[in-house]
């Protein structure tokens, strides 16, 4: 027997053949019984897009938390920001906030440093350093770096000048712009 093969043209033509009520009744089922669902949505229809972006930069808080037995603040978790930053992105959000929950997910970076007194793994620092860089080419690609220049200098240079990780992060930012001021 021949396995039928669900993908977005077979879900397309099974959304064709449903009543109109049925759709709007099944997509509300969906709101309320997934989170993602919903937040996709409050952003879709500009409707609370504040209250998500406030939402996903809890998430990114929540991991710079996380204590050992002892209290000690542990490195936080690269994988799981990962994960919080793409699902975030996946909510296809204002390229204003996706800048804005970059940088405070930096800014975190250099709290957390200041507040332990230590130097994290070099990995940790690179993951951060290439959100950046990442960032600054979709913003070239949209032509928008002139749009987040002073917010995002405002940002590096909120970081520790003894900072080798803010040092790095002016280097990133001085390959798409010609100084700092």
């Amino acid at each position: 027997m021949r396995k039928r093969v669900f993908n977005r043209d077979a879900f397309e033509h099974f959304l064709q053949q449903q009543e109109k009520q049925e759709l709007v009744e099944q997509l509300g089922d969906l709101f309320e019984r997934f989170e993602v669902v919903s937040d996709y949505y409050k952003m879709a229809l500009r409707s609370g897009r504040r209250e998500v972006l406030e939402k996903y930069k809890d998430k990114i808080e929540d991991e710079f938390i996380i204590e050992d037995d002892e209290g000690n603040l542990l490195e936080p978790d690269t994988d799981k920001i990962s994960i919080i930053l793409n699902e975030f992105e996946m909510l296809n959000p204002k390229t204003n906030h996706l800048v804005e929950i970059i940088c405070f997910s930096i800014e975190l970076v250099g709290d957390f440093e200041e507040e332990t007194d230590e130097i994290l793994d070099d990995n940790f620092y690179v993951f951060f350093e290439e959100l950046l860089a990442e960032l600054l080419q979709k913003l070239e690609v949209q032509n928008q770096l002139k749009k987040f220049r002073i917010y995002i200098c405002e940002i590096i240079l909120s970081i520790a000048d003894k900072s080798s990780f803010r040092e790095e992060l002016e280097n990133i930012f001085h390959d798409f712009y010609d100084e700092i001021k």
